[in-house]
């Protein structure tokens, strides 16, 4: 490494480079050098060499810092990480450590839990920051139930984040919402660890589709990104643009990486998931850097993978859930998490745990981290992809009633709102008014606090599968196309709407519920079921005293809604009141440095007064040296005389210049307020300095009026003086020895060399002296300066936790009321199921549509376990039951009705016993019990084994038809199967509202027409065997009746 390189780091840190550093910082100083030619290439064109080694050290210093105090901030992060972990699992008597590791991964409803879920949190941050880009979503959301996008408006938005005034106001508004909430994600993210720099060019995330690029070579996709990339982003060390050569050589290398996904980084037998930081995802360097929007359009179109909208939502949920996982975890969450399960483990395996009941709790343990973390991989992207498309198919043809379905949803409201004391019918009411589609108020206030926007969305968490990978295959373009199609239909059959209204008024209401007791109540105040209930989520008394400092919304109806959004609100100064013990512990904490510092420093700083006495007897033993030249006058004996006393003069001022660092050193370790040891500092700096500015003067006469000011400016002249007599007296021993012959060196050699040694001695205690100083000047800055960054972090933080917590209460709670699967359900449905494989693809399918039915099962199955005693686990189970069977009678009624029948007749047993089943209070069990009892053809292997398995009988049955009909056995109809199986595979064609139709006017004349008779015999025997009546007959094109609501009383 060159000298001034060397150097111009060397000065930039304010210490010498320790070994290894050398080669690897010489590498940074030609990044550097890149960076400032890149930020102003005429300007570093124009710069000297040794100017550019200058700044280019500067940055580095700056970049070693900052990577400096990340590493201490991670190292303290973590440590604070794994003793609040430790003290959860320890605080938690009612559970072993292994199921309290759980609850930190996922949401549990029993009330046993005492701390809340990395995965509720990761949710609750993604709601927040989508409600503050609602201006995002409404612009790229698309047309015509989302099955076609806006791509005028979605070019004007990308154009308009890549810094291209379009004129159209909606778009510059909307990348304006997106940029300012990464941007508020990346800060939180680098608070908790992460090490996410600010690219001044970033617009948005580059989503490459490894497949797209590898299938397209290299040479290709060289070719194509070379005229899309600013070329004013690659530059040499010199500052000239790299050539064509150059470019393509650098993008040959970038291509590697992109098309294997970063396989080509991974170490041989290195598990990827044990080892990188968490904390370091985003912080890699951009190696692409596109002219402007319409260039990232072209690559995209091409080689990404998305639309707009999912690009940037993905970029939201992925950060959102690394937080989560950071603050949780610390930097390395994998590490921590294998940490806490061997502790966890070997703790319970000591108290005599069954071992083998371990083992596969802490495979639960894994596989249920896996899916909060979103590491379950895909092997084979085509193979999931296939299924995915089958999955989104059966949702498309399959739940266009699920709407009727959903009624049950109001036994799961009822009895979660009466453990909150909400009353229903004011639910209800929100309700309606959530779906008024006069009044869109309601909806927009609710999104705007980040109720419903997932449905908003069009998302199908209800029913769906977890996600596409790439649409670079045939089967990933069908998966895009059928997932698009699945959720229009959610859209068409009011199912998104109706849901996301049932969310919005439980939250609202459960919001409007904190709102007034945070007015009115502390704490202590709450009545015992509440606080229990807050402290069995993980709720805090802080928590509850920062709620309390927000200001809800009141309505002209009376609620008054709490929002996170109003918790972020809070004036800082009332954060400050109630996080006073923790502010005060960061600043004795920094304090705590000093005096460390100060204290290793004690027997250094008494250094002098340890060696007085030797350094005395040499100076005796100089001055009598020197006496002996009194009586010569010749010019030789003076010159020698001399050369003695500019050694002994050095001598003085050497260790005059070493007892005004201890004085310094001594006021430094004696003083302990922040402002005085920097005034301190400030003014031995002044004193220092041979020749002060007018301006500097008077800037500081006020300071250096104090006593402090004064002390300090003359310790600083002692030290500035001594420095300057020093430099002085050497420059004149230099001189001197060069003229001095062979002999007279060789007479006072033994003299010189003991002054040698005391001056080594003197030049060392000043060299380590300095440096503390430095470091004392550093920590001195932070008191002054960053302390203030420290504590708008802290106040930052603070909010975003109580803002967090607030919002993942509200949204588990909603988990309740409006049933979906979780990563707690998922995890125990699909955790051993590996993507991307036959087995699990398979396995998947079969689970199909069963999520909604395991989450009611663990979700009010745990809490009514989690009740006291026999009658309260009664006392929540019965009425639920009850609730949802008889809501399970309604929408079989209303389905009947949908479908053309009249109503069944509630006057007879059967219909009860339906009625248990189609309310889902049985969970897996009635779908076993439902298989024969109803007349919509659906059997044990369709019921029991999802529709893969029902899809397989019915193509073995078709298949079986078509070879009897093919030797001859006029009863086998293939084409009337064939004709089934198409129509429960067609999208659209099951919507509760036209299905009637639908089937009427397409379905059944196909059936008839392929096989006469088939109507009327199926109704024959649906007449026979369920007493199904029809008010439109299958066979009429056009009803002739209306439904009888007087078989439903059995008339």
């Amino acid at each position: 490494m060159r000298d001034q390189c060397i150097k111009s780091v060397e000065a930039a840190l304010g210490r010498p480079l320790r070994a290894g550093e050398a080669a690897e910082i010489e590498q940074r100083i030609v990044e550097a050098k890149k960076q400032l030619a890149i930020k102003d290439r005429k300007a570093y064109m124009q710069m000297p060499e040794n100017e550019r080694l200058v700044e280019a050290g500067k940055l580095v210093s700056e970049s070693l810092q900052s990577e400096f105090a990340k590493k201490q901030q991670r190292l303290a992060l973590d440590m604070l990480a794994a003793q609040r972990a430790k003290a959860d699992i320890e605080a938690n008597t009612q559970l072993s450590p292994l199921n309290t590791i759980n609850r930190m991964l996922a949401v549990f409803n029993d009330g046993k839990s005492q701390v809340q879920s990395v995965d509720s949190q990761a949710q609750a941050t993604s709601a927040i920051a989508k409600s503050m880009m609602l201006d995002v979503i409404d612009a790229t959301k698309g047309k015509w139930l989302g099955l076609a996008n806006d791509v005028e408006m979605n070019r004007d938005i990308v154009r308009e984040l890549h810094g291209t005034d379009t004129g159209n106001a909606v778009a510059a508004k909307a990348a304006k919402q997106f940029q300012e909430v990464a941007e508020i994600l990346r800060e939180r993210f680098n608070r908790a660890g992460g090490m996410v720099g600010k690219l001044e060019d970033w617009a948005m995330p580059h989503v490459h589709s490894a497949f797209k690029v590898a299938k397209a070579g290299r040479d290709a996709w060289v070719n194509d990104i070379l005229p899309m990339i600013s070329r004013e982003r690659y530059v040499n060390e010199d500052g000239s643009l790299m050539s064509d050569a150059q470019l393509r050589e650098f993008l040959n290398e970038s291509y590697v990486s992109i098309a294997t996904d970063g396989a080509n980084k991974m170490e041989a037998g290195r598990y990827s998931g044990a080892g990188g930081k968490r904390s370091n995802r985003g912080s890699e360097s951009r190696v692409l850097h596109f002219k402007g929007g319409d260039e990232w359009l072209a690559y995209q179109a091409k080689y990404g993978e998305g639309d707009l909208l999912q690009i940037m939502t993905q970029h939201i949920d992925g950060i959102a859930r690394d937080i989560a996982l950071v603050e949780r975890f610390g930097s390395n969450p994998n590490h921590m998490l294998k940490m806490l399960l061997d502790e966890a483990e070997k703790s319970e395996k000591l108290s005599g745990g069954d071992l083998d009941k371990i083992n596969k709790m802490r495979r639960r343990t894994e596989r249920l981290y896996d899916e909060v973390a979103r590491n379950n991989v895909a092997v084979s992207t085509t193979l999931a992809e296939a299924f995915a498309a089958y999955r989104s198919i059966n949702v498309a043809s399959r739940l266009g009633g699920a709407t009727l379905s959903s009624f049950t949803d109001a036994a799961s409201i009822a009895r979660t709102a009466w453990m909150h004391g909400l009353a229903y019918h004011r639910i209800f009411g929100q309700g309606l008014k959530n779906l008024n589609p006069l009044d869109a108020s309601d909806r927009e206030l609710a999104r705007s606090i980040g109720l419903g926007i997932e449905e908003m969305l069009a998302s199908m968490n209800r029913y769906n599968d977890d996600g596409l990978t790439t649409t670079a295959t045939v089967a990933g373009k069908v998966a895009k196309y059928s997932n698009a199609a699945a959720s229009a239909v959610m859209r068409a059959s009011g199912l998104n709407a109706l849901t996301a209204a049932r969310k919005q008024a439980f939250s609202m209401m459960l919001m409007d519920k904190y709102g007034k007791l945070s007015r009115s109540k502390t704490w202590q105040d709450l009545e015992a079921d509440d606080r229990s209930f807050l402290e069995s989520t993980g709720i805090t008394e802080r928590d509850w005293q920062i709620w309390q400092k927000a200001t809800p919304l009141e309505r002209s109806n009376g609620s008054m809604i709490l929002s996170a959004r109003d918790i972020m609100a809070i004036d800082d100064a009332e954060i400050m009141a109630v996080i006073a013990p923790e502010a005060d512990a960061m600043r004795q904490g920094i304090m705590a440095e000093i005096d460390a510092l100060n204290q290793k420093n004690l027997q250094e700083q008494q250094w002098i007064e340890g060696r007085q006495a030797r350094f005395e007897s040499l100076k005796a033993d100089l001055q009598a040296k020197i006496a002996e030249y009194e009586a010569r006058q010749d010019a030789k004996g003076q010159a020698e005389r001399q050369a003695l006393q500019d050694r002994a003069d050095l001598l003085d001022a050497q260790i005059e210049r070493a007892k005004a660092q201890a004085d310094i050193d001594a006021f430094l370790l004696a003083e302990k307020q922040q402002g005085r040891i920097r005034d301190f500092l400030y003014a031995v700096q002044e004193g220092k300095d041979a020749v002060k500015l007018a301006d500097k003067a008077d800037q500081n006469v006020q300071r250096n009026s104090s006593i402090r000011g004064n002390i300090g400016e003359r310790l600083g002249e002692r030290v500035g003086n001594a420095d300057r007599r020093i430099t002085e007296i050497e420059a004149k021993i230099r001189q001197s020895e060069r003229d001095q012959t062979r002999a007279v060196k060789d007479k006072n050699a033994e003299m010189a060399r003991r002054l040698d040694r005391a001056a080594q001695e003197l030049n060392d205690f000043i060299a380590k002296s300095t440096e503390r100083q430095t470091r004392r000047q550093a920590v001195a800055d932070r008191l002054n300066s960053s302390i203030d960054k420290r504590m708008a972090d802290l106040i930052k933080r603070t909010k975003e936790q109580a803002a967090t917590r607030y919002m993942a209460h509200i949204l588990d709670e909603q988990g309740m009321a409006v049933i979906e699967a979780g990563a707690r359900e998922r995890a125990k449905m699909y955790g051993y199921l590996q993507k991307g494989t036959w087995t699990g693809e398979i396995g998947r399918s079969m689970l199909q549509f069963k999520s909604f039915t395991a989450a009611l099962m663990m979700r009010h199955g745990a809490r009514m376990m989690g009740q006291e005693g026999v009658w309260g686990k009664a006392a929540y189970g019965i009425p639920l039951f009850v609730m949802m069977s008889l809501l399970g009678g309604l929408q079989q009624q209303l389905k009947e009705i949908a479908q053309g029948n009249d109503p069944q007749d509630m006057t007879q047993a059967s219909f009860y016993v339906n009625a248990v089943l189609a309310g889902g209070a049985l969970g897996v069990y009635g779908d076993v019990l439902k298989s024969g009892t109803t007349p919509d053809g659906r059997g044990l292997a369709d019921l029991v084994g999802g529709p893969i398995l029902g899809d397989a009988t019915q193509l073995i049955a078709i298949g079986n038809r078509g070879v009897r009909s093919a030797m001859g056995d006029n009863k086998a109809n293939a084409a009337n199967e064939t004709i089934k199986f198409a129509k429960s595979h067609t999208p659209f064609a099951n919507l509760w509202y036209t299905r009637a139709a639908t089937d009427r006017l397409i379905f059944n004349q196909l059936q008839e027409m392929v096989n006469p008779g088939y109507l009327r015999r199926k109704e024959a025997r649906d007449r026979r065997k369920y007493d199904r009546t029809s008010w439109w007959s299958p066979s009429d094109v056009v009803p002739d009746d209306t439904p009888d609501f007087g078989k439903a009383v059995g008339e």
